[in-house]
């Protein structure tokens, strides 16, 4: 890929079938950020976000994309998105080299996809990225009774026009406005879920919990000094047994242990941050050598007390449950275990394959180190 590529990624403030949808959360990361990731992780550093929503521009610029004001006639239910790429180009004084047009619906929309659809373009073709259908189709305007049912093997293969990325010569672009300007490639893509409604949030999150990578991730892990763990259900496997005289005891993991000691070793800082006030979890950090924080109040007013002048992108915080979610939005990356709870999961930018008090402080400590070797 050539220096002279430009990321459009068009991101309005007006939804109506799903408010505020260009920043509703998938993975942990809203889906304007998870656009400039993917775009940045395909190795285009020129991303820029038009828009005319201030948080949406204040997100853009939080994640190093460059913010392009769109007029408000650009910004209607009828304005094409040609317009708002042709007028984002002409404001950045760019008329040649290739264009990726990105839409942060597509959330699980790849790196790799995009790079494909951009050295297309870099060839002079246009590119698009599609999803197979393998569906029998009918219409309701024809009587059914008359027509007879092809088997699905039979079908005429049908794609998807998926909206994740369309990529051009720039040149060719601003002569036709459009995104077809010249000879025309699909490219095939993994998934195929365009976010419109709350059913297609809840199916993206479901797929990323399975494993898939979040954009950007190993970027945001090189740069962590602080790791912050909750105490149950993260060191421990979330159940306490009390013995005949009321103490409790709890079950953690030696790979955890060996993990923090690594990570501490590589220096990067390891605080417990738990509502539990059971000496368990006070003895257990003690061992471990890491700080113990037990707060009655809210986790997020804790956290920033403890951060000590480490900024909140260079943290990493594990949580399991709701009283971690706020946090788990605040930080550079959030990480939930195999077991979590639903509303961790969705926080995390990365679901575990480990357990809480299973090893899962061991793999995460572990992907923190392997991004900063």
């Amino acid at each position: 890929m050539t220096d002279n590529v430009v990321a459009i990624i068009p991101a309005r403030g007006g939804s109506k079938g799903l408010p505020r949808k260009n920043l509703a959360m998938v993975g942990g990361l809203p889906l304007l950020a998870r656009a400039i990731e993917t775009c940045r992780d395909a190795g285009i550093a020129d991303i820029v976000v038009t828009t005319d929503d201030d948080e949406i521009a204040a997100v853009a610029q939080c994640h190093g994309a460059q913010v392009v004001r769109r007029p408000l006639d650009l910004a209607s239910d009828t304005a094409t998105s040609e317009d708002a790429i042709w007028h984002a180009l002409d404001v950045c004084g760019i008329d040649s080299g290739t264009c990726a047009f990105v839409q942060c619906t597509t959330p699980l929309l790849t790196s790799d996809e995009v790079a494909h659809c951009v050295a297309l373009a870099e060839l002079g073709r246009s590119a698009f990225t599609v999803y197979p259908h393998h569906n029998v189709f009918w219409y309701d305007d024809e009587p059914l009774s008359t027509l007879p049912r092809k088997p699905r093997q039979q079908c005429k293969p049908l794609w998807k026009e998926t909206g994740g990325c369309y990529a051009f010569p720039v040149e060719a672009f601003m002569r036709k406005r459009s995104r077809f300007p010249t000879e025309t490639v699909m490219v095939r893509s993994e998934y195929g879920i365009d976010i419109d409604d709350e059913n297609d949030l809840a199916a993206a999150n479901a797929i990323v919990r399975r494993g898939l990578t979040s954009p950007g991730l190993r970027s945001r892990l090189s740069r962590v000094q602080l790791l912050v763990l909750d105490f149950d259900g993260v060191l421990t496997d979330n159940r306490v047994l009390t013995d005949s005289d009321g103490r409790e005891v709890v079950s953690c993991s030696k790979a955890d242990s060996s993990g923090i000691i690594l990570l501490q070793r590589a220096g990067v800082r390891v605080v417990c941050l738990t509502h539990e006030h059971d000496r368990s979890a006070l003895l257990r950090c003690r061992k471990l050598g890491i700080e113990c924080v037990q707060t009655s109040g809210l986790k997020p007013l804790a956290l920033e007390t403890m951060l000590q002048g480490t900024p909140l992108e260079q943290v990493c915080y594990v949580g399991n449950d709701e009283p971690d979610v706020a946090c788990m939005a605040m930080v550079g990356v959030s990480m939930a275990p195999h077991d979590a709870e639903p509303c961790a999961l969705d926080a995390a930018q990365v679901v575990l394959k480990r357990n809480g008090g299973d090893g899962a402080v061991r793999e995460a400590c572990e992907m923190i180190l392997e991004a900063q070797c």
